[in-house]
């Protein structure tokens, strides 16, 4: 099996330690860090699909939805919702490989992932999608990772840590530094603090949760390795 990774961010795609190799079993991956967004992922599944993968798995950061999660907790999607297209099941036999491997985690959680064209900043906004979705986590990539395998007819799954807690506000300075390309902008964050420097504070804290999220990521990417 050679899986296709889908990053949104090269910090999160740096957490597997290189852009390709090997997994369990003679598995191999092939990483490719898209960029924020919809759009962008699935132009990197396709990509990775024409490359021969025969599978595609999200891979990175996400906010917390429930108040059990707190910054650093793995979580393996069983299911990935939306607002607008409803469901995306995962594939069951990759993801219970998935599951054998990482269940070593002290945090693991299995359930359902919202996914949205735009990031939940807000604590009140986390709490409520969370609610109404029926959903653990939420990032901004992994529907249109999976709409693409479930349209290629290969198998889909994301592994995802926390790096926000459902009742963490996200400070706006975070998202000016992110680039299309999957880079970071230390002086766009900047930038944006000069014009909001209240946010210094949460922004130092959410760096922090973002170093326990990649930890667990490093962690989990060795668990995946057979060495």
């Amino acid at each position: 099996m050679q899986i296709g990774i889908i990053a949104a961010m090269k910090t999160e795609g740096a957490t597997l330690g290189a852009t390709d190799g090997k997994l369990w079993a003679g598995a191999t991956y092939t990483l490719r860090v898209s960029g924020p967004g919809q759009t962008n992922a699935r132009q990197a599944a396709q990509l990775l699909l024409r490359d021969g993968c025969d599978a595609l798995l999200c891979w990175g950061v996400a906010g917390a939805l429930n108040p059990r999660l707190g910054a650093g907790t793995l979580v393996l999607a069983e299911s990935v919702t939306t607002e607008q297209a409803g469901d995306f099941n995962c594939d069951r036999a990759l993801n219970e490989t998935l599951f054998e491997r990482l269940q070593a985690a002290p945090n693991l959680h299995r359930g359902r992932v919202l996914s949205m064209e735009t990031p939940l900043m807000r604590a009140g906004d986390k709490a409520a999608a969370g609610t109404r979705m029926n959903s653990i986590a939420v990032d901004m990539e992994s529907a249109a990772v999976a709409r693409t395998a479930q349209a290629s007819g290969v198998g889909f799954a994301a592994v995802r840590a926390i790096s926000d807690e459902v009742n963490f506000d996200v400070p706006a300075a975070a998202l000016a530094g992110l680039n299309d390309d999957g880079s970071t902008s230390a002086a766009a964050v900047l930038t944006a603090l000069c014009k909001h420097p209240r946010e210094f504070r949460a922004l130092l804290s959410l760096a922090r949760r973002f170093q326990r999220a990649e930890q667990s990521l490093r962690q989990a990417a060795r668990w995946l390795r057979d060495t």
